[in-house]
Parts: structure tokens; C-alpha cells; sequence
């Protein structure tokens, strides 16, 4: 692990937060790496994808707060990488207060909540970037797990925090 002795000065950041940064970077410069190589199509950093959305079980669960899924690969962001999001709410009929999960498992910004997840696509839910989605986005989304009563209740001091600015 590459370690980052400039950002270690006295009365700087704490130790364990400067190797949290640590594992950020190595996880940046290895997706900067494979994002640079060219997909089976020639495309930059696209893989070439089965078309996913026609293999959604027709018995996936209804949407529900607290469920963790997987969006079907519709539109350009959801094609380059999956996109797991955990449903935060349902703030109106047919449409769900989403979390997006980030791409490295350490989180970098505010509002980034590192969870206890065995997958490390799972581990930091980006709060920070929840958006209302409406029910045809979620469409053909695959259940992959649900939060859990802890991690619930830290997604709601997160979301207060931000509230408060």
C-alpha cells in the first residue's frame, strides 16, 4: 500500500485517516488504469454487455425502503458500471428517495457512510447524492439486499447532518 508521507505533517490529519486515504488513492489509480482500456467494442472503458434487463426475474420483490438493487444497465451511466443504490424512502406515490453506492470502498467526501458490507460495491452509500427517482428508473432492478436496522438509523443521522449544512 503506497502511503502518502507529505499529507503526515504535525497537527495534520490523524493517522487512521491518512491510510483511509491511502486505500482511496490505490482504489482511484486502479480504476483510472482499466477505465483507460478499450472495451471489446472499442469503446474507452466500456465493456461489452448482454443485454441484462430481458434476464430480471419476473419475481423480483416490489420496491421497498431499506432494499439494496441493482439498476438494469439502460442509459450511459448504468451501462459503464453497475449501479447499486439502497431506497431510502417513498416521499410520493411511484417515485423513491435513492442512495447511490460509490465506486471505491472507502469513502472521500461528506455525507459518505462507509458501510459493513462482505462486497465492496456495497460498502460506501453516497447520501450525499440521493436522489428522487421515479418507479419506471428502478424498473427491471434486481433486490440484492436490504440495510440493516443500524445502518438505517446512521443513513438518518447522515441525511440530518446534511440537513443542518
Amino acid at each position: 500500500m503506497q502511503k502518502l508521507p507529505a499529507l503526515r505533517k504535525e497537527g495534520a490529519a490523524p493517522a487512521w485517516q491518512v491510510e483511509r486515504l491511502s486505500r482511496w488513492f490505490s482504489e482511484w489509480k486502479l480504476h483510472t488504469i482499466l477505465d483507460d482500456e478499450p472495451g471489446p467494442d472499442g469503446s474507452p472503458g466500456s465493456p461489452g454487455k448482454a443485454d441484462l434487463v430481458g434476464l430480471v426475474n419476473a419475481y423480483e420483490p416490489a420496491i421497498e425502503s431499506g432494499q439494496l438493487r441493482l439498476l438494469a444497465p439502460r442509459g450511459k451511466v448504468t451501462s459503464a458500471r453497475p449501479i447499486y443504490v439502497a431506497v431510502l424512502e417513498q416521499p410520493g406515490r411511484g417515485h423513491y428517495l435513492c442512495a447511490p453506492f460509490g465506486r471505491f470502498s472507502e469513502p472521500a467526501l461528506p455525507g459518505e457512510l462507509r458501510l459493513l458490507q462482505d462486497v465492496p460495491a456495497l460498502r460506501v452509500l453516497c447520501v450525499w447524492n440521493a436522489v428522487v427517482l421515479p418507479e419506471e428508473s428502478l424498473a427491471g432492478s434486481w433486490h440484492v439486499g436490504a440495510l440493516d436496522s443500524d445502518a438505517l438509523g446512521a443513513v438518518t443521522a447522515v441525511r440530518a447532518y446534511l440537513d443542518r449544512g
